[in-house]
């Protein structure tokens, strides 16, 4: 059985309610075979769990909710993505604080088709890679005690 490309995966969106994300762009015929779309946490949690490439759709009213957003974050994995929209610098800062790298930004005028093929497209990416880092990091690169350099002084001042 092959494994799922770009093309045929479901993108897991969890819509966070009371933030005013439009979810019926989501769920126009163009894109809703592209996504599983829920306000449930339990239901985004299993499907991110089975394996689905997941993101958080997060609305311009977002202050209003900024406990239950920070909830839903802390609990976040960091393969998760993000969807916010286009200009809030300050949601991109707290989004990237609770450590999210992946977010696309969206408007009343975005190609939802365009926005969904590059999430899907970037955490496919994503976790590609972080499949194989493990393999990569076996090696680290700190030095050992022994091989620290030490610094000297022999003036009297810098001794002191």
């Amino acid at each position: 059985m092959a494994a799922n490309t770009s093309t045929d995966q479901r993108l897991n969106v969890l819509a966070v309610r009371g933030t005013g994300f439009p979810e019926e762009c989501l769920r126009s015929d163009a894109v809703e075979a592209h996504v599983s779309i829920t306000q449930a946490n339990d239901k985004f949690t299993a499907r991110f769990g089975a394996g689905a490439l997941s993101c958080i759709a997060v609305g311009p009213a977002w202050a209003a909710e900024e406990a239950y957003l920070t909830q839903v974050l802390q609990h976040a994995h960091e393969t998760i993505g993000a969807f916010i929209p286009e200009g809030d610098l300050r949601l991109a800062h707290f989004v990237g604080a609770h450590g999210l790298a992946v977010f696309e930004t969206y408007s009343e005028q975005s190609d939802w088709g365009s926005i969904i093929g590059g999430m899907i497209s970037t955490l496919h990416e994503q976790a590609s890679q972080s499949a194989e880092q493990p393999s990569s990091r076996s090696n680290p690169s700190i030095p050992s005690r022994g091989q620290r350099k030490q610094v000297v002084f022999s003036d009297p001042v810098s001794k002191a």
